[in-house]
Parts: C-alpha cells; sequence; structure tokens
C-alpha cells in the first residue's frame, strides 16, 4: 500500500502497521457485552463536535450518543464543542463525558485533562473531519476515525443548492469526504446505505474496509398508550428548509388523504411539523396546505428546537411519526420516534429503512418502512393507508410500536455498537 497522502513518513508507517495487524469490524446484531469497569479506560478519545445538544441535527444526535457509549465502555472521553452551558456541561460530566469549549475547535495539550493524551480521534464528516485531521496531527500516535453522516450524491438532487451547478457541487462535497478518509486510521460509516456507497467510493484507493456503525435502540423499552383527546396528531420533526429532500409534500398529501377519510369520526387529525427555520412557519404552513390539496387540513408549524423536553412533549402528543425523506443518510429522526414508542413510518430509501428491511421479517418491516418513488400521487396513497392503519386502532398501534422496539433493542444497542467499534481498533 503506498502511503497516504499528506502523512509524515513516521505517522504514515504507523498508520501501515496499524492496519496490517488490526481485523475489520464485526457484523451488526452482535451479543452484548459487559463493558470494562471504568478504573480501567480502554483508550483516550477525543471527539470533535459542535455542540452537546442536537442544535445542528443527527450529527451532533450521534457525537453524544457516541461519545456516552464509549465513555460507559471504559474509555476516557474529551468532546470538543463550540460552547456549552453549565446544564450541558453537568449533563455531560453524568455519563463520564468531559466537555472542552473551543469556539475555533483548536485544540492545545494544555486545554486537556491531566494526564489524557488522545490515541483516538473522531471526526464527523466535513464538518468536523478538518479538526479532528488537525488535532490527530498534533498527536502523532493517535489513531484518527472520520465519521461519514451523508452522501452528497444521493441526497444533493433533492437539495436547493443555490443555483450552483449540482453535479459540481456534489462532486465537490463527496471529494471532501474522500480526502479526509484516505488520511484516516479508518472511515466509519452511520447504517448500512452509507456504509455500502463508501465501502465502493474507498475501493480504489486500497484503504483498510470501511467499518459500519449502526445506532442503538436502547434497552429500556417502556409500553407507551396513545395520547388522551381528540386532536390526534401526525408529527414531522427536523430541519424543515429541505422539504423535497425531507418529503414534507409527500407527508402533507398523505396525511390530508387519511384525514379525509376519517371525516366525521370523533377525533380530529391534525399535521404537525416541528422544524421551521425562525421566522417561517406561516410560509411553511402555507406551502403545506397547498401540497396536501386540502385548504381544510388543520396545519400546525412550530420552529425548530433542540430542547429535549420540548421535543419529548411534542412525541409524547403524537399518534404517528413520520420520516418520508426522498433520500436520507440514517434519519435520526426515524429513531427517535421509534425510540419513544410512538407508531413511526419511514422511508425505504432511508438508512434507518434499510437497517429495518435487514433486521424485520419482510411482513413486519412492510409495516413500517414505506416505498418513495418518483410518483409523488401513489408515494403519497401508500403513506395515507399506513397512517389510517395506525389510528384505526391506535392501542393496538402503540402496542406492536412497542414491541418492534424490544425486538431491535435485542440486537442494535449503543453499548453493542461501541463495543464493536473499539474491537475493530
Amino acid at each position: 500500500m503506498s502511503d497516504p497522502e499528506g502523512l509524515p513518513p513516521e505517522r504514515a508507517g504507523l498508520l501501515r502497521r496499524q492496519r496490517f495487524r488490526r481485523p475489520a469490524a464485526e457484523p451488526a446484531g452482535r451479543p452484548r457485552q459487559e463493558p470494562p469497569p471504568p478504573s480501567a479506560p480502554r483508550f483516550h478519545v477525543l471527539a470533535m463536535g459542535t455542540a452537546w445538544r442536537s442544535e445542528f441535527g443527527g450529527l451532533n444526535t450521534l457525537n453524544r450518543e457516541l461519545c456516552q457509549a464509549l465513555a460507559a465502555a471504559g474509555c476516557r472521553v474529551v468532546c470538543v464543542v463550540d460552547h456549552a452551558s453549565e446544564p450541558e456541561t453537568a449533563d455531560a460530566a453524568s455519563y463520564g463525558v468531559r466537555l472542552l469549549v473551543s469556539p475555533a475547535g483548536t485544540v492545545a495539550r494544555a486545554d486537556l485533562p491531566r494526564g489524557f493524551v488522545p490515541e483516538i480521534v473522531i471526526g464527523h464528516g466535513r464538518v468536523t473531519g478538518h479538526l479532528a485531521e488537525a488535532a490527530a496531527a498534533a498527536f502523532p500516535r493517535s489513531r484518527r476515525l472520520h465519521l461519514v453522516h451523508v452522501a452528497p450524491d444521493e441526497i444533493d438532487p433533492f437539495k436547493d443548492v443555490g443555483g450552483a451547478d449540482r453535479a459540481g457541487y456534489s462532486a465537490q462535497r463527496t471529494a471532501r469526504e474522500v480526502a479526509l478518509g484516505r488520511t484516516a486510521y479508518r472511515v466509519v460509516a452511520v447504517g448500512p446505505v452509507l456504509h455500502g456507497r463508501y465501502a465502493t467510493e474507498f475501493a480504489p484507493l486500497q484503504a483498510a474496509p470501511v467499518l459500519r456503525l449502526d445506532p442503538g435502540f436502547g434497552d429500556d423499552a417502556q409500553a407507551r398508550t396513545p395520547p388522551p383527546g381528540t386532536s390526534w396528531r401526525v408529527l414531522l420533526f427536523g430541519r424543515a428548509e429541505e422539504s423535497r429532500l425531507k418529503g414534507l409534500d409527500i407527508a402533507a398529501r398523505a396525511t390530508a388523504l387519511a384525514a379525509r377519510r376519517r371525516s366525521g369520526r370523533r377525533a380530529r387529525v391534525e399535521f404537525w411539523v416541528r422544524g421551521a427555520p425562525p421566522g417561517t412557519g406561516d410560509e411553511l404552513a402555507a406551502k403545506l396546505r397547498d401540497w396536501s390539496g386540502d385548504r381544510d387540513l388543520p396545519v400546525v408549524v412550530r420552529e425548530f428546537t433542540t430542547d429535549p423536553a420540548e421535543l419529548a412533549a411534542d412525541l409524547h402528543r403524537a399518534s404517528v411519526v413520520l420520516m418520508p425523506s426522498r433520500s436520507e443518510g440514517f434519519g435520526l429522526a426515524g429513531l427517535e420516534g421509534l425510540l419513544a414508542g410512538v407508531p413511526t413510518l419511514v422511508s425505504a430509501p432511508s438508512g434507518l429503512g434499510r437497517l429495518l428491511a435487514e433486521s424485520l421479517p419482510a411482513d413486519e418491516a412492510a409495516d413500517v418502512v414505506l416505498p418513495v418513488g418518483s410518483d409523488a400521487g401513489r408515494t403519497a396513497e401508500d403513506w395515507a393507508r399506513a397512517i389510517e392503519f395506525a389510528l384505526l386502532d391506535r392501542d393496538a398501534a402503540f402496542a406492536r410500536a412497542t414491541a418492534l422496539r424490544a425486538r431491535l433493542a435485542a440486537h442494535h444497542t449503543w453499548p453493542a455498537a461501541a463495543a464493536g467499534l473499539l474491537r475493530s481498533l
């Protein structure tokens, strides 16, 4: 194997030796293992995030969960963030994670806790990958992991790129991911869709196999019952500015169809969207009514928030959660719905949809993983029928959601994901 581009000779040699003697990651679905005692850290891990809360969507959510899982597995973990409030610092500390505030994302030895020398440095895509690259260079014996969260060539066709040439835009973004990944110790892809894509992307580079990290479904599933009252909410949440990518038009049309078929019954079906950029709620609500084809559909829009209490309350009030994304590297919004025990429908093209299809019998997967095709009318009809089925007997739908989470949690947990990642190093 040729020296990785841009590395000093001694670091390139270390990287080659490490890759040669390290085994590939084990497949998902492995049994859980007891973590080592906290008094014997396995690695000193430096994770480059942007915030402890999920201020920028899935990246911070995944980084936070991974940091917590690595700490629970016996690692000493420091997470670099742009800012942190006292409650956030205390929350991280309760999981054994030390937050290091650095607005510029730089890390100096003097900033780190006494005795902490990074052995593993984690960067997330193009967002913090370059910061992880700089930090790893400052600690030559460290190994850098490059986590990829998105596939530009898959999501950019559905995004507003501001008049730029879409092909060139995607090519530049993909090239940046590859450049950061080729000099990393290992590339780690989140979920099956991204793993499959980046395994192909890195094939010509003679790099070590791309690892796969499947987020966990938790192990504390509790039975939920439908929310009381006669306002039955169909909820879509997440950043809503990329409306076509996130399938807001599909969700609006499908909810309208389901609501119309249930008209005259005791409960009223409402469509709720949590995720509008500040000051755009009225504009988005008008678009949703247009997309729905039913001006009488009750539509409520709320601005994007990172407040865990608000998000938990939204989920607690929901009768159904939708994630009809036309493309999604993984789909943490759908995962949040499943974790909350709410009947949740996810798109087949998403990484979460693929993971569910892999993990469940075909008939069970078909109840929660729905197609998203080029025919928007047919797609909306498929989703409308699934919404109707969930609302037909909400008690039964919530019971199915609880059983589904328990089945998934038996095979996909954050402790198992952290253990598998550590074994690969």
